[in-house]
Order: C-alpha cells, then structure tokens, then sequence
C-alpha cells in the first residue's frame, strides 16, 4: 500500500472508541458501592472513565453517593469552615463530606458570608460622608477605597440621600412649560424662556405637568397624545380612527398623521394603514418628495442650521 492510504488507516483508527465490556466483576462492584463512592472514584478502581460508570449507572438504575450529610457540625468542621472561609464552598464541601449549600448555610451561622466580614465604617469616613454630600459616589470610593454601592448604602443608613430638585418654576415660566407642553420638540423654546434651569429640570417640570394633565383628560409620551380609558392608557389617535371607522383597530394596523405633526389628531389627518411596512413605505415617499422640492429649489437646505426650510 502507499503512504497515503497507511496514513488513512492509522488515522482511522485513532478516531476508533475503545469499548471494553463490564465483567460481572465490575458490576458487582458498580451495585455494591454506587450508594457509598462518587462516579470517580468508582472509576478509578475499575479503570474506566467517569462517563462510562454514569452511564452503566444510570442504566441499571442505581442511585448515585450521596454526600450530603445530615449529621451535626463538629467543632472540627466548624474549626476548619473558620480557617478556610475564603474557599469556594464546593471545595470545602469536598474536603468535610458536605454540600456547598449546607457550607453556605453554615457560614452565614457563623457569621462568614461576605457582606458579615465587611469592614467596619469609622467615625472618620462617616464625617467625610456628610461633610461631602455633594460629590459623585465614584469620587467618595476613590478616595476611602469602598465600592460605590458601599458608599450609596452607607450614605442612605446616615440619611445623607441628595436632596431633590430645588427648582421652583416662577408663573412666566410655569406658563412657558404649559404653553410648550403639546410641542413635540418643546427644549429648544424653553431653553430659550427658562435659561435658568437645566435640561433635566425643565423635563422633570414637564413629565410633573403630564401627569396632571392625565387626570385631567390627556398626557404626552413619545410625542403623541395619550388618554386613560378605563384604567388603561390608550394613543388618542388609535381611539379618533376607531371612531372613524367604527370598529376597534387590529394591533398590526398603523394610523399615520398626514401633516406629520403626531400631536394632531384632526380626523381628516389621520389614515388607518395596514401595517407597519406600509407606514414605512408613505415615510419613504415623503422623503422621495423632499427631494423633488430640494431639486425644483422650492425646499433648501440651510448647512448653518442643519434643517430644510421652505423658500417664502
């Protein structure tokens, strides 16, 4: 033969699984101590690997060791659960004869879990704590060397939270927030009016007002208007097309606005669609369109402003 084809038998035979049959020997041995030793050491007495005594285990429907033990904890294993707590519990399961769960239960008994050997907090960092209640917990954790999920526990134990907004609109710019409130993109006005607050003020003021203005008939969310009906809050849109239709719309049925302000609800700028690609595809047109007027110079595009406008 060449050596080719030798090296092709070789090869093949490597990738042959060695099957060697269990004596009557080994069976014995398998039922006689399959309640009293682990798969392992099983295997090495009858020099056979760990998956083969499973296997023939299971097959003859014998129960595997147990190693839980239900006996009490002596003062030898408690002695050497206290020098080695920092084990993994599955080791030190394996060195006493116990499960890591019955080790994980002995140790929060004995007071050595992790979150029971924390480091005592000293008079000093709880001073430093109130004394900088204003900086950031990652700056708190760099310099007393803590996690900053030890800072913010510990800082709400003291009652040191942070206080919460201070801002207090004044009536011009309570009725700047009100006047903004249905305008999908309201920040760009009201940065302008209230100059004073910052960006998450003015939403926290807004989302406040959103919620007054559910009970009282409506809120916006997502740039669209929203009406609680029977407990349930529903698109104010979805409910004008239903009464346009009368009969309740399918979940895959889309209403799009015409004018594309999601804000108004006009029954003649609502149109009821079929489904979500089709909402796409009358989004892909308007976009066609736009392009159209930019080339027929009717809509330019302004690089400053980064907007399209309409030519007067």
């Amino acid at each position: 033969d060449s050596p080719r084809h030798v090296f092709i038998l070789a090869f093949r035979l490597c990738l042959v699984r060695r099957v060697t049959t269990w004596s009557k020997h080994d069976l014995d041995y398998l039922q006689a101590h399959h309640d009293d030793q682990s798969d392992d050491v099983i295997a090495n007495k009858l020099r056979k690997t760990t998956s083969a005594v499973r296997h023939k285990r299971l097959r003859l429907h014998l129960s595997a060791c147990r190693r839980k033990r239900t006996d009490a904890w002596s003062e030898r294993d408690d002695e050497f659960l206290m020098t080695n707590h920092k084990m993994r519990n599955k080791e030190i399961g394996d060195r006493i004869g116990r499960s890591p769960s019955a080790v994980s239960h002995r140790k929060k008994h004995l007071g050595l879990r992790k979150s029971q050997l924390e480091v005592a907090w000293s008079p000093a960092e709880d001073q430093m704590l109130r004394q900088n209640t204003l900086e950031s917990l990652n700056t708190l954790a760099r310099r007393l060397n803590r996690t900053p999920v030890a800072i913010g526990q510990r800082r709400r134990h003291l009652g040191l939270t942070r206080p919460r907004d201070p801002y207090v609109p004044t009536a011009s710019e309570m009725h700047a927030l009100l006047e903004h409130l249905d305008d999908p993109e309201p920040m760009k006005a009201l940065r302008v009016k209230i100059p004073s607050a910052t960006d998450a003020q003015i939403w926290r003021q807004l989302r406040r007002l959103g919620r007054r203005q559910r009970r009282s008939g409506y809120t916006i969310m997502n740039r669209h208007r929203y009406k609680t009906v029977g407990g349930k809050v529903v698109a104010e849109h979805r409910l004008v097309a239903q009464s346009m239709l009368g009969r309740r719309l399918e979940k895959v049925e889309v209403v799009h606005h015409i004018d594309c302000n999601p804000v108004n609800n006009d029954p003649t700028n609502l149109d009821v669609l079929s489904d979500g690609s089709v909402h796409a595809k009358a989004h892909a047109s308007l976009d066609r369109v736009v392009g159209r007027l930019v080339r027929a110079s009717v809509v330019v595009y302004d690089k400053a402003s980064n907007k399209y406008e309409v030519l007067p």
